[in-house]
């Protein structure tokens, strides 16, 4: 899978990611897991195809100012329904007993605030910092023992085998530059 964790820094959002793909028993390096798409900067673990329907997908752009609750609210009623469309259209989702899914988690960052979207599209807001993928556990451990982003994702990859290659860290605001 992946390992990608973010922590909330004085209004904006600091990620770390490594760049490992795997597929079955192959592993490749070099792909970028986290992306701004308009307003929103993205994390994506898990299918690579999702990732790349989400980095180049038509998604509404968040009105200048939102905060608190006006902007969970424009989060849920407005993006969460688009990545869902979007998700749809393309036939990325897999309906499992009658459920929409996909094999997918992601962390978002939007006006310097963090966000869980689940595959099940529930979002959740975390207090300071999140971590997905295979190796987020070790990642949340070492990152709360006082480790940098950067160095929590090489942490996660020497007991994640799913995890690996150089480690890249992102700021949300110069993303979206």
């Amino acid at each position: 899978m992946t390992t990608i964790i973010a922590k909330e820094y004085f209004g904006d959002v600091a990620f770390a990611s490594d760049t490992q793909s795997t597929a079955g028993a192959r592993a490749t390096a070099g792909r970028t897991k986290v992306f701004a798409n308009g307003s929103v900067v993205f994390g994506v673990a898990g299918a690579c195809r999702v990732s790349d329907i989400l980095r180049f997908a038509e998604l509404p752009q968040i009105p200048v100012g939102l905060k608190g609750v006006r902007l969970e609210r424009w989060l849920i009623t407005e993006l969460v329904p688009a990545v869902q469309k979007e998700l749809t259209n393309s036939g990325a989702l897999e309906n499992d007993n009658g459920e929409v899914s996909s094999n997918y988690e992601a962390l978002l960052a939007v006006n310097g605030r963090l966000f869980t979207l689940g595959s099940d599209f529930a979002l959740i807001g975390n207090a300071r910092f999140a971590a997905i993928g295979s190796g987020s556990s070790y990642a949340l451990g070492a990152l709360r023992a006082g480790a940098t982003p950067k160095d929590a994702v090489r942490i996660a990859a020497e007991f994640d085998v799913y995890t690996g290659a150089k480690v890249i860290e992102y700021s949300a605001e110069r993303l979206m530059k």
